[in-house]
């Protein structure tokens, strides 16, 4: 077979003109790949770059961060426009329900997580040694001074101590109960009408302090006699948490203490001193000097 040179030529400017269109259809995926592949070397060295001299916790939670970022990045440009409108409403529906979460909580939350973490550590404590639960005390005061706060947090260990099967002794609880016209009590704040006599060998209790972000809770349980501190936990309650019950408590007590007054001078009226101090135990009012 022959070739004449026309022949030659024409073969070879066809075949010059494949491999200029095969050359045209394979360079721009090409260079997008190239491009795509200097992008992800340039993050990869960007996360790569730690600083020798930090701190290794740092350095970690650093390259966490450039981590996470450059997924998103990449999530993202991978992602169509309905996918990221969904991604979007999805991120929206997340925060809510966390918002609505964090409003669900209460100082009970506190309490049972404090009692969960006493009872992991907790030692000689069990269904046959009772405890006792205090108010809890601001670690900056002299220990004497009253806090609503800490009584509500002592009330709700109460239930959280209960609850995980350990006796627990309400020592404020006088063994009778006093009828009077404003209702029926069993419980008293003076020391005087209690016998004594308090069968618990273990006390719940700790101290709080003010930061910024709200209570520092110090809990443990202690040894009545020994003294030793045979659990012990922290936790931190938001002041959004603790402020609502401490301001009520301001109110109440401002209202509690324009009504005692009204009696006290209502009774100084006409009434002998026995039936002074009669009307006034009953009303909660305590007569210092005569």
């Amino acid at each position: 077979m022959k070739f004449t040179p026309s022949s030659v030529l024409v073969n070879l400017s066809a075949y010059s003109c494949t491999l200029l269109l095969s050359s045209c259809a394979l360079f721009e995926p090409g260079q997008n790949t190239t491009a795509q592949d200097t992008m992800q070397h340039q993050e990869t060295a960007q996360i790569s770059t730690v600083d020798q001299n930090a701190d290794p916790l740092q350095s970690s939670m650093a390259f966490q961060k450039q981590f996470q970022n450059s997924e998103t990045r990449n999530s993202h440009a991978l992602a169509s426009p309905k996918e990221m409108e969904l991604l979007t409403q999805q991120q929206h529906l997340q925060a809510k329900l966390d918002q609505q979460n964090s409003a669900q909580y209460d100082i009970n939350y506190y309490a049972r997580g404090m009692m969960q973490d006493l009872m992991a550590n907790l030692e000689y404590v069990n269904a046959t040694t009772p405890v006792a639960v205090t108010s809890f005390v601001m670690l900056d005061s002299n220990y004497n001074e009253y806090n609503i706060l800490g009584n509500q947090l002592a009330e709700s260990l109460i239930h959280e101590v209960h609850k995980f099967g350990i006796p627990v002794i309400d020592y404020k609880t006088t063994g009778y109960i006093r009828v009077t016209e404003q209702g029926d009590f069993a419980f008293s704040k003076d020391y005087q009408d209690f016998s004594g006599d308090m069968p618990a060998r273990y006390i719940v209790s700790g101290t709080m302090l003010r930061n910024a972000d709200g209570y520092l809770v110090n809990a443990r349980i202690i040894g009545i006699k020994s003294q030793a501190v045979v659990a012990s936990a922290q936790s931190l309650i938001p002041y959004h948490i603790a402020d609502p019950i401490i301001q009520m408590a301001s109110q109440s007590t401002a209202t509690t203490e324009e009504n005692a007054g009204l009696n006290l001078r209502m009774n100084n009226t006409g009434l002998s001193k026995a039936e002074l101090v009669k009307v006034s135990s009953a009303n909660r009012i305590t007569l210092v000097q005569e």
